[in-house]
């Protein structure tokens, strides 16, 4: 199972290929490999149509931020309204535009903690609990939920992270 924000990094890859193709700064080999378009392309193709209509397009984007320029070269008729963030903030909007609430619990590991600063030498030891303080979101899920509510909660994080990959 590939990890849900792992999926949510790669939607920045996608487009900033889209973007470098769009814009001819894309090796040509790439250009060229281009002739049938992948299905998130043809998403992608339908989204920028919309934004041109509606004159803006909103974007969830986590550690790729440098490419909202580039997009804006490409696409001055489309303001961006560009949410961005480390990609449990990301994934706790998307969840929250489909009413389900979220928290990050621990948003500081745990060693890095007032408590425990005074015992560390160095911050580098805990890669792992850097990287699920900056990953890791808590959805609404205990025993007081109905079985309906479980499945609001299931069929929002699905739907949000189908929207990434």
């Amino acid at each position: 199972m590939t990890n849900p924000f792992l999926q949510l990094a790669r939607i920045g890859l996608r487009v900033a290929l889209v973007i470098f193709v769009a814009t001819g700064l894309a090796p040509r080999s790439i250009q060229a490999a281009e002739v049938k378009k992948p299905a998130w392309q043809l998403e992608w193709e339908k989204i920028v149509e919309a934004g041109k209509k509606e004159g803006h397009v909103a974007i969830y984007i986590s550690g790729y931020e440098e490419i909202l320029p580039e997009f804006q070269k490409e696409y001055p008729e489309i303001k961006i309204l560009a949410t961005t963030g480390r990609g449990s903030q990301v994934g706790q909007k998307l969840l929250a535009e489909r009413g389900v609430e979220s928290r990050v619990y621990y948003p500081v590991p745990l060693h890095r903690q007032p408590l425990y600063q005074q015992l560390m030498r160095d911050d580098s030891c805990f890669p792992e609990a850097e990287q699920a303080a900056a990953e890791v979101l808590s959805l609404p899920v205990h025993p007081g939920l109905s079985e309906t509510e479980l499945q609001t909660v299931a069929d929002a994080a699905c739907d949000s992270l189908a929207h990434l990959d």
